[in-house]
């Protein structure tokens, strides 16, 4: 087999966007936002929005994108947003769960070390715990939308979070390394 050694030329020293920044305009550009909004804040000698403006920035674009596909009147629209932002919050916590104990199965799991059977055993008890509660919340969550939602406006909502879902994380890998594909690999194997 032949190997071949890629040569790159180097490229003049840029200082990349912040990654925050950098996201914020591609998803408002992805929801109908634009530039406009960014343009409003004030240009590049402005301090760069927080973490928190950001995600509040991308949740009403959301949610004001969501109430028009979905033909909502304002009781429905605030309905969505009451249940969205509940449910998501409560996902956070799980994904912080989740973060934190697979952490630490993979101190259980290190190199040259014994790992302690007992612990794993309750570790993998909990992974799964935190799992099965995830997917609780989306049962939850679409039960309390049937209350003001249809079935096709209930369907429209999902698929179009997963839609934002997945650029969000088509960015996030593009991010991470901007030589490979656009298309982010699946996380279900």
């Amino acid at each position: 087999m032949t190997m071949f050694r890629l040569t790159t030329c180097p490229l003049p020293a840029r200082r990349p966007p912040a990654p925050a920044l950098l996201v914020t305009t591609i998803l408002l550009a992805l929801l109908g936002g634009g530039f406009s909004a960014l343009a409003a804040q004030g240009g590049g000698d402005s301090p760069r929005p927080s973490r928190a403006q950001i995600m509040r920035q991308i949740e009403q674009r959301f949610m004001a994108r969501a109430t028009e596909e979905l033909g909502l009147d304002a009781e429905q629209a605030e309905r969505l947003r009451s249940t969205a932002t509940h449910f998501a919050v409560e996902r956070r916590k799980l994904e912080q769960a989740e973060r934190e104990t697979k952490r630490a199965l993979g101190g259980q799991l290190r190199p040259g070390v014994a790992a302690d059977q007992d612990s794993l055993v309750v570790l993998l008890d909990r992974l799964s715990q935190t799992r099965r509660a995830y997917l609780d919340t989306f049962d939850d969550e679409l039960a309390e939308m049937a209350d003001y939602l249809d079935p096709v406006q209930r369907a429209q909502y999902v698929m179009l979070r997963e839609r934002l879902t997945e650029q969000i994380r088509r960015i996030r890998y593009t991010r991470r390394d901007p030589r490979q594909d656009r298309q982010a690999p699946r996380e279900d194997f």
